[in-house]
């Protein structure tokens, strides 16, 4: 927390990176550069917002009394740091396979239950479990790109379902239940400072009757998710759209009443604020990126290092350094 800053402070000096790269490797001047920067600015307005959605509706589905009282009852079966550590792991996995942003909150939450069970324990061990389990989102059922590739006619038998993808997953969550449960058990443990985890009322008036109104929360759940049924019914190819659709009307199911869930939806908005601030920032650094060639050059770069044997794990590793500084 001292020494690492804000992402949106990497937005910046990664925006810096690209100029300074597209000056050094291209022949455009400062200016032209600046305008290609300029240019681009904008041109993620569409995926920031369906980026944005991703993470408030897993959050709001992640609000509701339902999914909150399932974690307190798992989080009762955690008696020891070691099975502690195994179950956070997995529910981590599960969830962020469905959603990422669904995961990021349920497991934190869950983390937080367990470790108020937990007379002594490895706290940091705990949250990094939490957190692990991030790393299969991308192969997961909210995976950006292979979900925005569905619109190039790119189908999810090649991407999300294929038994490439599945293999990497599998051996991921393997690998990260080994390793986090090792940890566990030779960790030193200590006592914890609780959480006040107090579950408030997150409306602060009385809602209106309909707002309170159960068919109407019905009728318009309902309604979403036929469209959804329909959607698949008609062999069409689920997308990000379809995600975040089955999610917001999960969300209205599953809450009690229309006011928790506008309000849940409203907090959850502040979640969001750095996907709409720094994702401007991302589309000027494409900007510069695609439109100085810089792009083509460094793809150009990876080629000429890999062989067909190494390709793959070359771009793999490019892809987990740049996703360190951009998510």
């Amino acid at each position: 927390m001292r020494f690492l800053p804000n992402a949106f402070i990497f937005a910046l000096i990664l925006t810096f990176v690209s100029i300074a790269c597209a000056l050094g490797l291209t022949s455009f001047n400062l200016f032209e550069i600046i305008s290609f920067w300029g240019d681009g600015f904008f041109d993620l307005l569409s995926f920031s917002m369906q980026m944005a959605l991703v993470l408030i509706c897993g959050n709001v589905l992640a609000d509701t009394a339902i999914v909150d009282g399932l974690l307190r009852k798992v989080a009762k079966l955690c008696t020891s740091q070691v099975k502690a550590v195994l179950l956070i792991t997995i529910i981590s996995i599960i969830t962020c396979y469905i959603n990422w942003g669904l995961g990021l909150v349920i497991s934190a939450v869950f983390t937080i239950y367990v470790s108020k069970r937990l007379k002594r324990q490895n706290f940091a061990l705990l949250v990094a479990s939490a957190y692990s389990g991030f790393l299969v989102w991308h192969g997961g059922l909210s995976g950006s790109i292979p979900l925005k590739a569905v619109s190039l006619g790119i189908t999810l038998d090649s991407t999300l379902f294929s038994s490439f993808n599945l293999i990497i997953l599998t051996a991921t969550a393997v690998c990260l239940v080994v390793i986090n449960t090792l940890f566990a058990k030779f960790s030193k443990l200590t006592t914890q400072a609780y959480f006040d985890t107090t579950n408030k009322n997150l409306i602060q008036r009385s809602p209106a009757p309909l707002e309170s109104s159960l068919g109407l929360k019905l009728v318009v759940a309902t309604l979403g998710l036929s469209f959804l049924v329909l959607f698949i019914i008609s062999d069409k190819n689920v997308d990000l759209n379809f995600m975040i659709m089955l999610f917001l009307f999960l969300g209205i199911l599953l809450h009690k009443n229309l006011a928790l869930f506008s309000s849940s939806f409203d907090k959850n908005v502040r979640n969001a604020s750095g996907i709409i601030l720094q994702f401007m920032f991302y589309a000027g650094i494409m900007g510069i990126i695609t439109k100085s060639g810089l792009g083509v050059k460094l793809s150009n770069f990876f080629v000429d290092i890999s062989t067909t044997k190494t390709f793959l794990i070359n771009t793999y590793i490019s892809a987990g350094i740049l996703n360190f500084f951009v998510p």
